[in-house]
């Protein structure tokens, strides 16, 4: 054995062997617990994954974090190889040699998983306590729910006098505090195929189904024909009543374009007047000196006249511009009101071509369809088969009880 792997077997067999391998666990099994849902965030989880398993010291607890965590990421040939690497070092580490199997018989390895099973079976065989522990139950019922499963669902898995020979082997082996467990197991997986048999009819149930959305979708089609004349008539008549609405906006808004142009000529010469008048004020005003014969300008009639008639028409330029405001504000809110319009009415139009083309579309799917029914109803049969003859569909795993017995273990390290 070289230096690197005395060193791995050294930790792997030695368990517990970092104070912080209770943290490190956590952290192994809250990683696999984030469920990424496109590829590239689960390939970017798995590589973080492994990259955590290299940093961390290798323990048997780190490595069966790791393969929980696989696990839960969907991953059960990494899960192999971490549970491998355990029992290499340990032989007798029965909750990993509980895992293997597990994962063995759903991934339809039935042969090793038989081999695995007799070894579990071993190792119950050589427990010491009287009293049976969770993960010697947690076998127990596993062992009970592949005899179950083998000589039910998966009779055609694996040859009659291997599978005898298996189970003799088996309850010959196992202890009889853990009898109990593993006949329930096999009596529940046995009961739960037998009612699973009663739903054989589903495949024809879904033929029959597809069969009559086929007949609906063409009752919709019809449906949608009338549906989509209706609509091209209604928006014939929208647009109609647009066009004639936008041909007014257009009409007013010149209009008022117009006005505002004399507005805006009528304020610029009332500007230039009002700005001779107040030439005029200023230059007829007197020149006198005052008590300290310094020259200041005095009022004189002309020039009073000349403010009279510069402030007359300060007050009419602020008409003015008053009403070249509010023509403004009329002129945008026409112009925003013309742009809505236009929106609308493209609106309308594009509404027209996409039920024009889902029309299209409802047609030629319609025909699809019809060809898909019986590839799709044999398609469910064979889903339909494959569930009733996969080990997982009776077998329930829980990983939160898995989880905490592992954490368990390792905040009460045994002896």
């Amino acid at each position: 054995m070289g230096a690197a792997a005395l060193i791995l077997s050294l930790a792997l067999v030695s368990g517990v062997t970092d104070a912080n391998v209770e943290q490190k666990v956590a952290k192994i099994l809250a990683e696999g617990e984030t469920l990424a849902t496109t590829s590239e965030a689960r390939a970017a989880a798995f590589k973080k994954l492994k990259a955590m398993q290299v940093a961390t010291a290798q323990s048997t607890e780190t490595s069966y974090a790791y393969a929980l965590a696989m696990l839960r990421q969907n991953r059960p040939s990494e899960a192999l190889s971490a549970l491998g690497r355990i029992l290499s070092t340990d032989p007798t580490d029965l909750r990993a040699r509980r895992l293997r199997t597990m994962i063995l018989m759903n991934q339809r390895q039935y042969t090793a998983a038989l081999a695995e099973s007799q070894t579990l079976a071993v190792q119950l065989s050589k427990t010491k306590s009287t009293e049976p522990t969770a993960d010697g139950l947690e076998a127990a019922r596993l062992l009970g729910a592949m005899i179950g499963f083998l000589d039910g669902p998966g009779e055609t898995f694996v040859k009659s006098p291997i599978r005898a020979t298996n189970r003799t082997k088996i309850e010959k082996l196992l202890p009889a505090e853990y009898r109990d467990e593993y006949n329930n197991a096999a009596r529940e997986l046995t009961e739960a195929y037998v009612n699973e048999t009663a739903v054989d009819a589903t495949p024809t149930e879904v033929k029959e189904t597809l069969l009559n959305k086929a007949s609906a979708v063409a009752e919709k089609q019809a449906d949608v024909v009338k549906d989509r004349n209706d609509t091209v008539a209604r928006g014939e008549k929208l647009k109609d009543q647009m066009n004639k609405k936008w041909d007014l906006m257009t009409e007013n808004w010149q209009l008022m374009s117009g006005e505002l142009q004399k507005l805006t000529v009528r304020h610029a010469v009332l500007d230039q007047e009002y700005q001779n008048a107040r030439m005029q004020h200023r230059d007829s005003m007197e020149v006198k000196k005052d008590k300290d014969n310094k020259p200041v300008l005095r009022e004189t009639n002309q020039s009073a006249q000349w403010k009279i008639v510069a402030s007359q028409i300060a007050t009419q330029l602020a008409g003015l511009q008053q009403e070249i405001q509010i023509t403004n504000n009329n002129l945008f809110a026409l112009n925003a009101q013309m742009v809505a319009l236009s929106a609308q009415g493209a609106e309308i139009g594009l509404k027209l071509e996409m039920e024009d083309q889902r029309l299209q579309r409802d047609v030629a799917s319609l025909e699809s369809k019809k060809q898909r029914i019986d590839k799709t109803a044999a398609a469910a049969t064979k889903r339909f088969n494959e569930h009733k003859q996969a080990f997982s569909t009776y077998y329930t795993w829980d990983y939160e009880a898995e989880k905490q017995r592992l954490l368990e273990s390792i905040s009460t390290p045994g002896p």
